[in-house]
């Protein structure tokens, strides 16, 4: 049977249920006044939060030239089902202190709640004790506020690469979408490092787009080979211009060649990286800077190994396609999947590269998520199974489950 009980009306602003008169058992959280709200909420118009926890030993320091992170939540949160906007648009992350954190969505399924996401914000070196901030949703009236500008600031190229190409042949350039980029053929979709992730499958499945260039860089990528030895030479990201890149697997092996082009777009040499198994994804990458030695690196997950000596670069800045899943040299095209492609304006620091490795690689282990908070009583009444309804004098009637 259901047992009523019986309350005064309910508060309009918090959703609290006051004077409940005791005929069953009912714990219910302590937020009728809007002094009882939670000090630290973002914005009492969404209802729900996670806490997200970042252990500590996962970032490495970042303090100094390169102090701001864009962290990756990559995580199924079965709450999201039925509680946020089918696009996702009233998710924001904010900070203990109610500053709202810049943040993209890459990609939400409304019906297993699975997230991913990116948000920027600022450690402080030594970093000692566990860094949090919170994910807040439950609002339907919220508009987008994604913040691409900010969030992506010191990049020239972020294409996720997770585009349905049988709907739409434009590639988001993240950073810049003045540079958006095209697809061509109609690539598939598969699982990915972070979400899904376009499959290259040979000719004529490729994707072009643009990037200002700079002297000093960092690029980098996740790649995963369908056979088990690289099909094609350099189709993994090939931009053969003067101050391009190019990432040039090794045909009918497991090597990836890393070469700058320098002015002239003659090809310099900088290393190979060789893993083990190209069946499983790795970030492949390298960077290079401009001053002092002009130390350049490869990278291969989070292996960096410097080489030093300057290289010639053409400074004149101005636009130079990029090809993924393509090199133009005769025709070469790949076979696998790939995310994540990415070139920095910034020599990035080993330690940012490592931090950003490790998030990425395994989301579980970089952080953690706490049960979700509500501010809702309704919500809090149904997660409980309650049943309530208001009667014709506004007043709230809660009836225990049935039994």
């Amino acid at each position: 049977m259901k047992l009523p009980l019986r309350a005064a009306a309910i508060s309009a602003q918090c959703e609290t249920i006051i004077n409940i008169e005791n005929l069953v058992s009912l714990t219910i959280p302590p937020i009728c006044d809007a002094g009882d709200i939670p000090a630290d909420w973002f914005n009492t118009d969404f209802k729900r939060r996670i806490k997200i926890t970042i252990n500590a030993n996962q970032v490495l320091p970042l303090s100094g030239s390169q102090p701001e992170y864009d962290f990756l939540f990559n995580s199924i949160i079965p709450d999201f089902v039925g509680n946020t906007q089918d696009n996702g648009e009233d998710f924001r992350f904010a900070l203990p202190s109610k500053i709202q954190l810049a943040h993209e969505i890459q990609g939400f399924n409304k019906d297993t709640g699975e997230l991913q996401a990116w948000a920027k914000f600022t450690t402080t070196d030594p970093i000692t004790d566990d860094l949090f901030f919170y994910l807040y949703y439950d609002n339907p009236d919220a508009s987008d506020d994604q913040n691409l500008v900010d969030l992506w600031i010191d990049y020239f190229l972020v294409m996720h690469l997770n585009e349905d190409t049988s709907i739409t042949t434009l590639i988001k350039n993240s950073a810049d979408q003045t540079k958006n980029g095209l697809a061509f053929g109609t690539p598939p979709l598969a699982a990915g490092q972070i979400g899904q992730n376009i499959k290259f499958e040979g000719s004529p499945d490729e994707v072009t787009g643009g990037y200002d260039i700079n002297e000093s860089f960092t690029a980098t990528i996740w790649v995963k080979s369908t056979p088990a030895l690289w099909n094609q030479f350099g189709w993994i990201l090939a931009a053969r211009g003067p101050n391009g890149v190019l990432m040039h697997p090794v045909q009918g092996g497991l090597g990836v060649q890393m070469f700058i082009p320098t002015s002239g777009a003659v090809l310099t040499f900088i290393g190979t990286v060789t893993p083990g198994n190209i069946q499983i994804f790795h970030r492949y990458g390298m960077k290079y800077n401009a001053d002092g030695l002009g130390t350049r690196s490869t990278i291969l997950d989070n292996i960096i190994t410097d080489t030093v000596g300057l290289i010639t670069r053409d400074t004149n800045d101005f636009l130079d396609p990029v090809k993924i899943g393509k090199d133009d040299q005769s025709g070469r095209y790949g076979d696998g999947v790939e995310g994540e492609a990415r070139i920095s304006k910034l020599v990035l620091t080993d330690d940012f590269l490592n931090t950003e490795y490790n998030n990425q690689f395994a989301p579980e282990t970089f952080y953690g998520t706490s049960p979700p908070e509500t501010i809702s009583l309704t919500q809090f009444l149904l997660d409980n199974d309650f049943d309530f309804l208001l009667d014709d004098d506004d007043e709230f009637l809660v009836f225990e489950a049935s039994a």
